[in-house]
Formats: C-alpha cells, sequence, structure tokens
C-alpha cells in the first residue's frame, strides 16, 4: 500500500518534469526528497521541479513523518 503510495508519487513526478526523484533517508531518520535528471533532457522542467517537490512535501507531509517514525523505531531501535 505504501510502496504503492510512493511508486505512483515517483512516476507522477516523472511525468510532470522529468527528470528522476529518490527519497532517501538520513543517517538521523529524516528522509530527504533528491531529483537529478541527465544533461539531454530537454523535456525537464527545473522550476517546476522544486514546485513539485515543495507540493510533494506540503500534500504527504502525513507520509514522510509517519516513514521517518518507522525508520527511527525500526532501524534506529528509537522510542515513539
Amino acid at each position: 500500500m505504501i510502496k504503492d503510495e510512493l511508486k505512483i508519487l515517483c512516476v507522477m513526478y516523472t511525468e510532470q518534469v522529468s527528470g528522476t526523484i529518490q527519497i532517501v533517508y538520513e543517517e538521523d531518520g529524516s528522509l530527504r526528497i533528491d531529483v537529478d535528471h541527465n544533461d539531454n533532457d530537454f523535456m525537464y522542467d527545473e522550476i517546476g521541479s522544486v514546485l513539485e517537490v515543495k507540493r510533494i512535501q506540503r500534500e504527504r507531509r502525513e507520509l514522510f513523518e509517519a516513514l521517518e517514525t518507522y525508520y527511527k523505531v525500526v532501524f534506529l531501535g528509537e522510542g515513539i
């Protein structure tokens, strides 16, 4: 269910601005969104990318917070 939501999120990003998106855990358990594109990708929209990442962070805040909590509890051994 969560995997599907993340897959859809990534596909929608790519459809909107081209390029690629990665959701990465930092060492402290926080999430970071990385974006990239090929130099010859003329469909890539740099401004649109920034706006789309901000939209994703705003609209999926609860999902990202839950994923961070899960990582911190399961992998870092922190309490809730």
